[in-house]
């Protein structure tokens, strides 16, 4: 996608576990939760411990979520297709080699 500025939000592992971009390297870790990605409470104050992913992309990623921060410039030509150029001649099918 040549022209488009992405920015990581997040994704999983191979075993499911999120990524969170409070921990640092390509590690699994057990830690306490009271709140965001991978715990969401049921009751004011509840913590529990969750399993959760580091924030480097390694190859036990297996799903990247992103988001489009910038498009690429359209140039005028680009904008409308002229009505010659949009239509498409259809070439006659050759059969296979019997």
């Amino acid at each position: 996608m040549s022209g488009y500025k992405l920015k990581i939000t997040g994704g999983s592992d191979k075993d499911g576990f999120p990524m969170r971009p409070n921990i640092h390297g390509g590690v699994r870790v057990g830690a306490i939760l009271s709140e965001g990605v991978g715990f969401h409470p049921s009751q004011r104050g509840e913590r529990q411990r969750k399993t959760l992913r580091g924030n480097v992309i390694t190859e036990s990623i297996v799903q990247i979520n992103m988001k489009i921060v910038e498009k690429p410039k359209k140039s005028k030509k680009a904008e409308k297709p002229k009505a010659e150029e949009a239509k498409v001649e259809s070439a006659p099918i050759e059969e296979a080699a019997k």
